[in-house]
């Protein structure tokens, strides 16, 4: 079966350009592979983790898309002996995320979340690569260079036709009290998407990162109605429920049946393309979050007055963050809500760091000092039940 896949391109390291373009010429030649397009190739500063080699020189990226019959796993393989070719150390041999004269890596894989070791899909800086390519491609149209079509979906980045599948991975769905919102406290239907291209400290859902089953959406609504009893609040979320684009068909559908429809979402992902029906509620990534990088200030603009924004605070700098945050952007006058909530203290799980908490006393103290025009939140599901409870 074809399947549309988005590559990464990316070395610092030797001849930068010539294994970029070696790479596109490897892509081209594999079996299995053909419709090979590129995007100029830019350069950016490396983004490196806390114990990597410093004084590295600078990148030089492009984004490859490419159709394809191999199974993404067989497709990583390909990527991994190109790299190989280059002289690319293996991983048991290369510095932790050292200089490379290539560096291969599959964005996108048709429609598909994968969670695996050695491979994510979604990759988890799919948005930033994918913008920073089309910007490329916008400033050098009509000089006669290659062009890369990128699509936007959900997360402002596409799978093309593959995407508009009547299926969605679900992790759960279940009936239970609204914890968090402006609507904390009233019976809620839950549908929980799996998938997550984040990996926030505090995150208490990382079960959703991989577990779950692909549904068809009127069986999803179908379950969702029988556990929900009549209820006509609705909340969709993950996970990054966005990730997945059949979600907006999900969306449309229950607004259609007169639901009024909440999305979880972080400040990561598009949310201009929800159904205007559609109640958001963004997450701002915080420094403290690890992913404050992530976010996409661009939605600030699409949001109006029936959304909410939350930021989740994990110490004073993360709340003098926020702070300004909202005060810069006016958050408080363009939307309905602005939610914060202080952290609990998180274990560190198999793909988190986990987090120490904040008291909810000195968040509260400090609202108060400065009359913040927000609404201090809890978790009220983890009141009522064991926080660790699923399916509430």
């Amino acid at each position: 079966m074809e399947t549309a896949a988005y590559i990464a391109l990316g070395s610092n390291l030797g001849d930068r350009e010539g294994h970029l373009e070696a790479a596109v010429s490897a892509l081209r030649a594999s079996p299995g592979i053909w419709g090979v397009s590129a995007s100029p190739f830019y350069e950016t500063e490396p983004v490196l983790a806390p114990g990597a080699p410093t004084g590295q020189g600078k990148f030089l990226n492009g984004v490859a898309v490419v159709k394809t019959e191999l199974p993404a796993e067989q497709l990583l393989a390909v990527l991994k002996k190109i790299e190989a070719d280059r002289g690319r150390p293996t991983q048991a041999e290369r510095a932790f995320q050292g200089p490379r004269p290539l560096d291969l890596d599959i964005l996108l894989y048709g429609g598909e979340v994968i969670a695996q070791e050695g491979l994510n899909v979604p990759h988890p800086r799919m948005h930033e690569l994918l913008v920073r390519a089309q910007t490329v491609v916008r400033h050098r149209a009509g000089r006669g260079t290659p062009r890369i079509e990128t699509h936007r979906c959900a997360v402002a980045g596409s799978v093309g036709d593959a995407g508009q599948m009547s299926t969605l991975k679900i992790n759960e769905v279940f009936y239970s009290i609204q914890g968090e919102s402006t609507r904390a406290g009233l019976p809620c239907v839950f549908i929980r998407l799996t998938g997550c291209h984040l990996r926030c400290g505090y995150c208490d859902t990382e079960y959703a990162f991989h577990e779950g089953n692909r549904r068809e959406i009127d069986d999803v609504i179908a379950e969702a109605e029988r556990l929900g009893k009549g209820c006509d609040l609705y909340e969709i979320t993950g996970g990054e429920p966005l990730l997945q684009k059949p979600v907006h068909e999900l969306m449309t559908k229950l607004c259609d049946m007169g639901k009024t429809v909440l999305i979880e979402t972080s400040g990561a992902c598009d949310i201009s393309l929800c159904d205007p029906r559609v109640i958001r509620i963004m997450d701002l990534k915080t420094p403290g979050s690890g992913e404050v990088a992530r976010n996409l200030w661009s939605n600030i603009e699409h949001l109006n007055k029936r959304d909410e924004v939350k930021f989740v605070l994990c110490s004073r700098e993360d709340y003098e963050w926020a702070r300004g945050v909202i005060h810069e952007h006016k958050l408080a006058e363009r939307v309905a809500a602005v939610l914060v909530s202080a952290t609990h203290e998180t274990p560190s799980g198999k793909e988190l760091p986990g987090c120490t908490g904040l008291p909810l006393h000195d968040l509260a103290q400090w609202v108060l000092e400065d009359n913040l025009p927000v609404r201090l939140q809890t978790q009220l599901h983890k009141l009522i039940w064991d926080p660790s409870t699923r399916g509430v």
